[in-house]
């Protein structure tokens, strides 16, 4: 594994949150309280002066991303001259635990992107640290990859689950999560089973979702699904009725 040579003056603003569908993944750049630069603020909570300014220093070269559910903090860290990590450190604005690997997969996807990889550390008990419900994810720079993990992707739904005898839960936003197979679809009628289905068309990926209310179609980049969509468009049941009852009034 290499790590490309980042030069010292790139900043973290580089890495803009994307939107997504999901609440709790609509990430904006937030701003730490101003105790968190106070140098006099960790010396009275009992740190020492040279560990106090080592804080105040870090907390300099932080950025903070915030949705309604989650706070994670990025800093740029030189783990040997001139190679680089980002740190992405994880914790629930409600200071519950997370631990779940969809979700800090789906927040390192939102953050720094989805081709970017990232690990969660278990250490040796001799360097542990273990003193909040706070979550830890190291990533490498775009372009690389550990020299460890499966060499290819195989994400499947609960079907495709169920076929091998195992178990697994829905995803929220397939489009976030998997990347469907190939099939042939004829010129032909078909029957939504679902509650949502995507479809790609060329370089077009269309999002076709029934609502309580009615459906709701958006268009996209393919492969760019969590970006804000090309085109929208939606219709009510209660006006396709009106349409059908008007047109049979009329015969």
């Amino acid at each position: 594994m290499s790590f490309d040579e980042q030069p010292k003056t790139e900043r973290l603003k580089k890495f803009e949150p994307k939107p997504v569908s999901l609440e709790r993944f609509k990430f904006k750049v937030a701003t730490l309280p101003p105790e968190a630069f106070s140098y006099q603020h960790y010396v009275a909570q009992g740190f020492s002066k040279a560990k106090a300014k080592h804080v105040v220093a870090a907390q300099k070269l932080t950025t903070v991303f915030l949705s309604d559910t989650y706070q994670v903090n990025v800093k740029r860290v030189e783990i040997a001259p001139n190679h680089w990590m980002i740190w992405l450190s994880i914790k629930r604005v409600d200071k519950d635990v997370i631990h779940d690997w969809r979700e800090l997969q789906r927040i390192k996807n939102v953050i720094l992107g989805k081709e970017i990889e990232a690990v969660e550390l278990y250490p040796a008990e001799s360097r542990l640290v273990d003193s909040a419900n706070q979550y830890h994810l190291w990533a490498i720079p775009k372009g690389n990859v550990f020299p460890f993990g499966y060499p290819k992707r195989d994400v499947g739904g609960v079907p495709e689950a169920a076929a091998i005898g195992a178990v697994q839960r829905p995803f929220e936003n397939e489009a976030l999560d998997t990347h469907a197979q190939p099939v042939g679809l004829l010129d032909a009628d078909y029957e939504l089973e679902e509650n949502g289905v995507w479809l790609g068309i060329d370089n077009i990926a269309v999002r076709v979702v029934r609502t309580d209310e009615g459906v709701v179609v958006d268009l996209y980049p393919n492969g760019r699904e969590d970006s804000e969509p090309l085109a929208s468009t939606y219709a009510h049941f209660d006006e396709a009725r009106d349409e059908l009852e008007s047109t049979s009034s009329n015969e």
